[in-house]
């Protein structure tokens, strides 16, 4: 049914049930798996983008960075605890909506799943949930799990 499953991961609690469909998925579907951390440069948001200066946005890129690989390495290891083999990780730089739909639709992934709440703070009560995003804008199905 699915060849590719994406899973947006923030390092929330609310990304672990997440995690676990996806695993579960992969596992009955015999997909890949791909674990997927979106990495925003911007301290306070892409609204305040042109504040930013080039200096602290490199030292924001590598925390960023470091963030995602301990991020992506748990959830690495929990898929192959899972006994799956087909495992990509990937950590792209931009808002999360924008990066997972980018991602997903460049390199053919069947469906997204991803948690209803994560690390957005104020500025995703503002802007409105990655969820939502990802949800109207994706060109694949998108599985929200609470």
């Amino acid at each position: 049914m699915f060849d590719k499953i994406l899973v947006g991961l923030d390092g929330s609690q609310n990304s672990a049930p997440a995690l676990e469909t996806a695993v579960g998925l992969a596992q009955r579907c015999q997909a890949q798996l791909v674990l997927f951390h979106a990495i925003d440069v911007h301290p306070a948001r892409a609204h305040l983008e042109h504040l930013v200066e080039e200096a602290a946005r490199v030292v924001y890129q590598r925390a960023g960075q470091e963030i995602a690989e301990k991020i992506l390495g748990a959830a690495e290891q929990r898929a192959r605890e899972a006994g799956l083999d087909r495992v990509e990780r990937v950590a792209e730089e931009g808002s999360a909506a924008r990066t997972i739909v980018d991602y997903a639709k460049r390199n053919g992934v069947d469906l997204v799943v991803i948690g209803t709440r994560g690390l957005m703070g104020l500025h995703g009560l503002a802007m409105g949930s990655v969820a939502q995003q990802v949800t109207a804008t994706a060109h694949c199905p998108v599985m929200v799990v609470r």
